[in-house]
């Protein structure tokens, strides 16, 4: 597998939300980047047809619907959230319900109390989400999930070993454009997210990173506030990352 578990070669999307203005931009701006990493949208009252004629990812009225579908059943195993953000809470039920694993919610400033519901359901059915307020994942040559890196990620991205996290999706990509400028290249660009409830810490992703022999060293672009960066200090202390760590 390239990649990682946040993304990696055997990613596929279901996008809730597809038809919206942003949400169809990103889509079709990354199908032409990386074509056929969206498998099919959500958007009650326009199952039955596709986003676009130029990029024809099938839309559906519920997640349901698409995975009765078994190429899509056998594909879909990420949700990319981009809804209201008083629907975000039953977005992720929906996915949940339906067996998906991994999800981003792209949506900004989810209610307080939709986003604490949605970090303990995550922890007690098995399932990992990033966000709210999360810019989404970029891995060089593998793939994108949401908007990071924009039209042309190529300008800020190269391949390489040097994991970048951040909760500003602009400071990942600022990030990682200075490694690239200097040289070295990414192996992964994640935004974990920037509201005050964060689904998955910088402390929940280090782990992985750790046992990922292409992983060379970790960059944390973090912010005033918050325990998330002594959670690093803790997981660190506790041996659970060893790999060399820039905050």
């Amino acid at each position: 597998m390239k990649g990682t578990k946040f993304l990696n070669d055997g990613t596929g999307v279901i996008v809730i939300g597809i038809t919206g203005r942003e949400a169809s931009q990103v889509v079709i701006e990354s199908e032409k980047l990386f074509p056929g990493i969206v498998k099919c949208g959500v958007t009650p009252g326009k199952g039955g047809t596709v986003l676009k004629e130029e990029c024809p990812v099938p839309v559906f009225d519920t997640v349901k619907d698409a995975l009765k579908v078994k190429e899509l059943k056998e594909s879909v195993n990420t949700g990319l959230i981009y809804v209201p953000p008083t629907s975000v809470l039953d977005a992720v039920y929906e996915l949940i319900d339906n067996g998906i694993k991994l999800m981003y919610i792209i949506t900004e400033h989810v209610p307080i109390r939709d986003s604490i519901i949605i970090y303990e359901l995550a922890k007690e059915k098995g399932v990992t989400v990033v966000g709210g307020t999360s810019l989404g994942c970029y891995v060089p040559s593998v793939g994108r999930i949401g908007a990071i890196g924009g039209k042309d990620p190529s300008i800020a991205f190269k391949d390489g070993s040097i994991v970048v996290l951040s909760k500003s999706g602009g400071l990942t990509v600022t990030t990682s454009e200075m490694f690239k400028r200097r040289g070295f290249g990414i192996y992964m660009a994640l935004a974990v997210g920037g509201d005050v409830i964060a689904c998955t810490t910088f402390a929940d992703v280090l782990p992985e990173l750790e046992k990922d022999k292409n992983v060379q060293a970790c960059v944390i672009m973090g912010e005033p506030g918050g325990t998330y960066e002594e959670q690093v200090a803790e997981l660190i202390a506790k041996g659970g990352y060893t790999k060399p760590l820039a905050v």
